[in-house]
């Protein structure tokens, strides 16, 4: 019997370890690319964006990589200067001390750039927001993407590492 926990203990280890180094996730990270288009259509006035991601939900100790684009009026999508996010923000629901979780939580560069990248160690649900500006009379143009933390799921070791 001491045989069998054993292997089974050495299994499930060898597959996590197995899993982080092979960088398998089902959040995948997408590719850090330039998120415009290559040529901007003759209407090429901002008038809405829009925060994507390659999931809505991930687990704590994850990384996830957010997205803003620009779209005219007539929906299409316009190249939009990275300069012009002038802000990337979390904010966080579902937690009796919000501002607690802040200190566990990141979201990295907080601005001049089309992308940016969202880590978490507290469970929750988090809203991932851009914020652009054409210029210094404009108004400010935002939008948010909202992502579901959960905890990583107990191993076999973890609940019975007594």
């Amino acid at each position: 019997m001491k045989y069998k926990k054993s292997y089974i203990v050495l299994l499930t280890v060898m597959s996590i370890l197995i899993i982080s180094l092979c960088g398998c996730s089902s959040n995948p990270i997408i590719p850090g690319t330039n998120p415009n288009p290559d040529v901007n259509p003759e209407n090429s006035e901002v008038s809405y964006i829009e925060v994507t991601s390659s999931a809505s939900t991930m687990q704590t100790g994850e990384t996830m990589q957010f997205v803003v684009k620009g779209y005219n009026s007539d929906s299409e999508q316009v190249i939009i200067d990275k300069s012009k996010i002038i802000l990337w923000k979390r904010t966080v629901t579902g937690v009796a001390c919000p501002a607690c979780v802040y200190d566990d939580s990141s979201v990295k560069p907080t601005s001049n750039s089309l992308t940016t990248t969202f880590s978490s160690s507290i469970a929750a649900t988090f809203h991932i927001a851009a914020y652009y500006k054409e210029n210094a009379g404009a108004d400010v143009i935002s939008d948010f993407k909202t992502i579901q933390v959960t905890s990583k799921v107990k191993t076999i070791y973890d609940i019975n590492s007594k």
